[in-house]
């Protein structure tokens, strides 16, 4: 939304060649955004599939757009009076401030697997009954401890558990 409006700010008031190859760039910039997330699904179905729109998979995406921003800012500055670039300089902190206020580590998402790691590491059993709600170590929650053979072996491998614990989530 930011970009966007550094783009129609330049667009309407600018009349400089440098305004072209600016809009030029955005164009090119939301041509391979659209590109690219419309390829990243076909890389065959998986149980992930609904969350492959993350941070991490769209992270070309989001420098692309910093660096959009960035030129875009840097352009609006530049060609603006004293007046326009405190005020710009204002948006520019105050969007940097949000944005990184945005961006803190949300604990409280990982202690769900985390106590559940937890009970299997400190459980007697070979197959451990999990209560809680939430995927271990993998993209969807296990139902059939069968489905845990996999990170079980990890699990021994890590020395998390002394040997090797199948576990399953109660539905």
């Amino acid at each position: 939304m930011l970009i966007i409006i550094n783009f129609i700010i330049i667009k309407t008031i600018s009349k400089s060649k440098e305004k072209n190859k600016i809009i030029k760039n955005f164009k090119w910039s939301l041509l391979f955004a659209i590109i690219y997330i419309i390829l990243i699904p076909l890389g065959g179905y998986r149980e992930y599939r609904s969350n492959v729109l993350r941070y991490d998979t769209i992270m070309p995406i989001t420098i692309i757009a910093i660096y959009l921003f960035g030129l875009s800012s840097y352009y609006l500055i530049t060609k603006s009076t004293i007046k326009q670039k405190i005020l710009y300089y204002i948006y520019i902190i105050s969007v940097i401030g949000i944005y990184t206020n945005a961006d803190r580590f949300n604990e409280e998402m990982y202690i769900c697997e985390k106590n559940s790691l937890k009970k299997i590491s400190h459980s007697p059993d070979k197959i451990v009954k999990l209560n809680s709600n939430c995927a271990v170590m993998n993209w969807e929650i296990i139902y059939d401890y069968k489905l845990s053979k996999r990170n079980a072996k990890l699990f021994k491998y890590w020395n998390i558990t002394e040997d090797i614990k199948f576990y399953y989530n109660d539905k």
